[in-house]
């Protein structure tokens, strides 16, 4: 039996129809007569969209090879508690219930790690509010919107009108302001309205009378260049809700570091007990899987729901044998499919693309990932653009250009890598797959100045790039100091984004995918760089303490200290000069000279503790 059949028609149509009644009372009671010729449309819209909100939290269609997984019976409900920061005084083990998530009456930041389910808790929410908590919440109408799906230029206002075939139009008015010395001025200003009210209030007052609840799943996934404005959207549309809500899902990253207003949760690591249960719900027992994978070296990586799911895939297709680095994760998992694809489905393929073994197709899909990454910019495609990067790829694979449409065709239908996510759309399955792919990539290409633009556009998949690469520490050296590049000008902006935003956003996903670094100065100094920059951001300390608890980082960078000396210090700063020449094989621009917070070393754990050992602190507190 269908999810939709098991909630039943007329539960979907009564909600359906109580949020029309509020809608047209009083929403569109007083607007103009334009807006009343909608009235006929919105029992199919609101209808339709609950079902596919009901149809779309049933199922995942992540990696599993033969059918979507039942949300229902793969899933736990995961550890939520509330989000606290690093330097507060306080710290809580407090842990929140999904209903609680419903019934709460705050706008929500629902925070998590790339893959730490934060998609699946909003699946898990929708299902749970459908099944059994609709008559026990305060919210009539739940509206979903996916920034996977937005549009440069897109806001969350017009996309929700859009939803429900509202329709809105620019208006220029003239709006009066003043300077410091009173003198005031007039200037016009294009403002959309839905009739004649301005399309923030009516929004608001669409949620308010319909009691909605609005969950934005992955503010991270929306073009980066309209972030910080659907911030301030969804900061100012939250201010003015009094019976509606927004639950807001976002990485962890800058992003989650902003005020916004909302009362923030994270999605804490699965601990033993869900990590077995889950395990259970795939292999009947749990035994077998859990005792190969506690005497594995990367057993954390399966608090992260994406990695267990993977490594739940490879355990029931690989002999119950688990692989050994988080992108060996990424790597094992992608090739098994694209092995199975046509084995497991018995599909006869008479394309050139069904001729390619699992390697070959491998490369096409990096290539066609990082193309859609960073050229193309999507991470939602119509067949158009897939057949638009294929025109530009397909000679290197030796396919015909006449067989776009049988490619095409069989990207599409393949259910793990790539699927249809809508009319004419398609995505990959899971955005940190994309990301992996795309990396494969670049580690492919010559180290040239493109690297500037993505570091730029979207840091994650050169995070993964350095772990993937046969020397991550020069890898990673050669990326923050190559004299060439000159990333690490901190006045430099690309297309708005600053230098703190992709450095933060670059090492928070280094750290996550854990690389193996050799001793050498060359990373040393990279670490140092990092250090003398600390100073203009307060949370890359945490990402530095984290990054020096990896295998020979700290020794890499006990390594580059020697090359440099105390020259001066004061109550705040303590400053360094470089004394000896760097030898090194790569053209590095290593600092003359840097800087160092005191208040940031006091910020770290034992890690900063030991760096005063290195240039001597204690004997510089001393002299202070």
């Amino acid at each position: 039996m269908s999810l939709t059949a098991k909630i039943g028609f007329e539960v979907i149509k009564a909600i359906a129809n109580k949020a029309i009644d509020k809608t047209i009372d009083h929403v569109l009671k007083d607007n103009k007569t334009e807006l009343k010729a909608i009235l006929k449309n919105l029992p199919e819209l609101f209808e339709t969209h609950l079902i596919e909100l009901i149809n779309w939290s049933a199922e995942t269609p992540f990696m599993d090879l033969h059918a979507h997984q039942n949300i229902e019976l793969t899933t736990v409900e995961l550890s939520i508690s509330p989000a606290i920061q690093r330097y507060e005084k306080m710290w809580s083990t407090e842990e929140i219930s999904e209903n609680d998530l419903l019934k709460l009456n705050k706008n929500i930041l629902l925070l998590g790690h790339p893959g730490a389910g934060k998609t699946t808790t909003v699946k898990r929410l929708i299902l749970n509010y459908f099944l059994d908590g609709y008559q026990n919440v305060e919210y009539d109408f739940p509206i979903l919107l996916k920034f996977r799906k937005f549009k440069v230029g897109s806001t969350v206002s017009t996309s929700l009108l859009d939803l429900f075939g509202i329709p809105y139009q620019s208006r220029i008015v003239k709006v009066e302001s003043s300077d410091n010395r009173g003198n005031i001025t007039m200037s016009e200003r294009s403002i959309i309205h839905v009739g004649d009210v301005p399309i923030d209030i009516f929004v608001a007052k669409f949620l308010n009378e319909t009691k909605a609840i609005l969950i934005l799943d992955g503010l991270d996934e929306a073009p980066q260049e309209n972030q910080d404005n659907i911030l301030e959207e969804v900061e100012s549309l939250g201010l003015k809700l009094l019976t509606g809500k927004i639950i807001l899902t976002v990485r962890k990253s800058k992003l989650s570091s902003t005020g916004l207003g909302f009362t923030k949760f994270e999605i804490t690591p699965l601990d033993e007990k869900r990590i077995k249960s889950i395990a259970k719900s795939w292999l009947g027992s749990s035994k077998g899987f859990y005792d190969a994978l506690k005497n594995k070296p990367y057993r954390d990586l399966a608090s992260r729901p994406i990695f267990l799911t993977l490594l739940l895939i490879l355990y029931k297709l690989n002999n119950k044998n688990l692989p050994y680095q988080s992108y060996e994760v990424y790597r094992d998992a992608t090739y098994l499919i694209l092995k199975d694809w046509d084995e497991h489905r018995r599909i006869q393929r008479k394309s050139a693309y069904a001729e390619f073994n699992a390697r070959k197709k491998l490369k096409f899909l990096y290539e066609l990932s990082f193309n859609l990454t960073y050229r193309v910019k999507k991470t939602i495609f119509s067949t158009a653009i897939l057949r638009e990067v294929y025109q530009n790829i397909y000679s290197s694979y030796n396919l015909p250009k006449d067989e776009i449409d049988d490619v095409i065709s069989e990207i599409q239908s393949h259910n793990g890598i790539i699927s249809i996510s809508g009319y004419d759309s398609c995505e990959f399955s899971h955005l940190s797959i994309q990301e992996y792919l795309c990396a494969e990539h670049i580690i492919t290409l010559p180290f040239s100045a493109s690297i500037i633009a993505y570091f730029y556009q979207y840091p994650e998949p050169l995070a993964i790039a350095i772990t993937l690469s046969g020397d991550p520490g020069s890898w990673f050296a050669n990326l923050l100091l190559n004299k060439n590049l000159n990333i690490g000008d901190m006045d430099r902006q690309e297309n708005g984004v600053n230098y703190d935003n992709s450095i933060f956003t670059l090492l928070s996903r280094l750290v996550i995918e854990t690389p193996i670094f050799k001793c050498s100065e060359e990373l040393g100094m990279a670490m140092l760089y990092l250090l003398f920059i600390s100073y203009t951001s307060i949370n890359l300390i945490d990402i530095i303490d984290q990054l020096l608890r990896f295998p020979n980082v700290f020794i890499s960078l006990n390594m580059a200290s020697k090359k440099f000396s105390l020259w001066r210090d004061d109550k705040e700063y303590m400053y360094f000069k470089r004394t000896a020449v760097f030898t090194g094989s790569y053209f590095l621009e290593i600092p003359l000279e840097g800087k160092i917070s005191k208040q940031s070393l006091s910020m770290g754990s034992i890690n900063f503790s030991v760096i005063n050992d290195i240039f001597k602190f204690e004997y510089i507190r001393e002299r202070a």
